[in-house]
């Protein structure tokens, strides 16, 4: 209620400033915790002449839409544009949200107006969505260059892996992620392609300025208002049992058994198997995202160097062919060494759990060799 009343008052306040004008706000809402919420969130709040705010939200989406997380994956998913009242808006908000007025001159507004209301259109309200190059950011980014001519400044150079670290953190999420993520993931990208996070668009805006008649103006000369959510904005976050963590400790025991075999002659095929059936499984995953997924920044996946479903087939031959495997583990090293080198040459970026995954395969060599 009182996050509601604040809103109020504020809307009032901005209101009396403007004059009964025509105004334009980019609303920017802090990350949350829930998974969907940690990149935070971007809409448009337009005064018009008669002081009705309404908020247009490219952000609608359901849940329960059939297969809508492989839909997500496969780079299938239709968001909607809405629009809503300001109070509403807000009320369904549990973060900070920010809000940075843009200084428009009536014939952008109104091109902005046109282009809101033709997106408004029943037709044109749903989209297919892309994390990257079509979200709630990039569409309102597109609108106002499309109203207005926008420069940027620079911001730090960053790569879209990158800029989903600094959002998540170093974690098990981000692991997942990694995997999936292939090398055109570790491209650098402008600062243009960075604001496909809310955040950057909001700092990019907020410096940008707009070109009119041979003279640069600022596209927003205020700083950004705040309205306080009612918990705690995300963080990214570090995880204490990390993925490095873990694969160092699996090649740690890796090393224990192996050792172990070499010392007695001996050789314990579980160890290849868990290896095999861990990465085949995982395999299936990345080549599916890979060579399924319409998503650009997912192909080529060099991971699949190591994380492949031929890693099953091996498996199969470790119990039922031994001599073939042999042949097929060194064809697999020959892999791993190509992956290796395609990370450290930075090509693609891979986690360190990578690494240490593909250092317990190379560490299982010469078992094979006392074995045959």
């Amino acid at each position: 209620m009182k996050k509601k009343s604040f809103a109020f008052f504020f809307l009032l306040f901005v209101l009396a400033q403007q004059m009964m004008a025509k105004s334009c706000y980019l609303l920017t809402c802090a990350p949350g915790e829930k998974v969907y919420e940690i990149y935070g969130h971007s809409a448009l709040l337009v005064v018009d002449d008669e002081n009705i705010g309404r908020v247009y939200n490219y952000g609608i989406f359901s849940f329960s839409e059939e297969n809508f997380m492989l839909k997500f994956v496969l780079g299938q998913t239709n968001y909607l544009l809405d629009d809503d009242d300001f109070y509403a808006f807000l009320s369904g908000r549990k973060t900070d949200v920010s809000l940075l007025k843009l200084d428009l001159t009536d014939i952008e507004q109104n091109r902005l107006d046109s282009l809101l209301q033709e997106n408004m259109r029943i037709e044109n309200r749903r989209y297919l969505y892309n994390y990257f190059n079509d979200n709630c950011a990039t569409r309102i980014r597109d609108l106002i260059e499309k109203s207005a001519h926008v420069s940027y400044n620079e911001i730090p150079a960053a790569t879209y892996r990158t800029c989903v670290r600094d959002c998540v953190g170093d974690n098990w999420q981000m692991f997942g992620i990694n995997l999936l993520l292939g090398a055109p993931a570790d491209t650098l990208i402008s600062v243009r392609e960075q604001m496909f996070l809310p955040l950057v668009m909001e700092e990019a805006f907020a410096s940008a300025t707009v070109m009119r008649d041979s003279m640069t103006a600022p596209l927003a000369s205020t700083p950004a208002a705040l309205i306080p959510g009612r918990q705690a904005n995300h963080e990214a976050q570090k995880s204490l049992f990390s993925p490095t963590l873990f694969f160092a400790l699996l090649l740690m025991a890796v090393a224990w058994c192996t050792l172990r075999e070499w010392r007695k002659k001996r050789w314990n095929r579980a160890v290849d198997a868990l290896l095999l059936l861990s990465c085949g499984l995982a395999g299936v995953i990345v080549c599916f995202v890979s060579f399924f997924s319409i998503h650009p920044t997912v192909y080529p996946n060099y991971v699949a160097l190591l994380m492949h479903p031929l890693q099953l087939v091996a498996l199969a031959l470790l119990f039922f062919s031994p001599k073939s495997y042999v042949y097929y583990a060194c064809l697999n090293l020959l892999s791993l060494a190509v992956m290796m080198a395609i990370g450290l040459c930075g090509v693609q970026h891979f986690d360190a759990g990578v690494y240490l995954l593909a250092a317990a395969f190379f560490m299982r060599a010469p078992l094979m060799v006392l074995r045959f």
